[in-house]
């Protein structure tokens, strides 16, 4: 299934140098660097972002498709588009690379308090 999507014999990781507390440092610093494929290669989760997202799980055996979503790439320049002044897909990621995402995103804590999270063993600042 790789060979025949034509999926490159490399794969390429943000430098992790470049990263502060899983961000970037400064927005655009991450560098990509070539990669090695991790040995076994088989299983993996296979995620294609379109217009959509669809999610295959490959094996030897073969490959079947095990979730996905009518929303992907397409709505969220769309969004980005109609909410700021992003015309592109690049101009919108570097918007989301300035933001703080902490400000909107809920947290398990919100959801079950500072106990419930004790009582789930889950950290507290786990994004729900």
């Amino acid at each position: 299934l790789l060979h025949e999507l034509g999926v490159s014999n490399e794969i390429y990781t943000a430098d992790a140098a470049a990263l502060a507390d899983g961000r970037p440092a400064e927005p655009n610093a991450i560098a990509e660097k070539a990669a090695q494929w991790p040995e076994p290669l088989l299983p993996l989760l296979l995620v294609n972002v379109g217009s959509g997202v669809s999610c295959l799980v490959v094996t030897r055996a073969g490959y079947a498709r095990v979730g996905g979503t009518a929303l992907g790439g397409a709505s969220f320049l769309g969004l980005a588009r109609a909410l700021t002044a992003a015309t592109t897909y690049r101009e919108a990621l570097d918007l989301a690379a300035e933001g703080d995402a902490s400000a909107v995103d809920t947290l398990v804590e919100d959801i079950y308090g500072s106990t419930g999270c004790v009582d789930l063993g889950l950290p507290a600042s786990l994004t729900a």
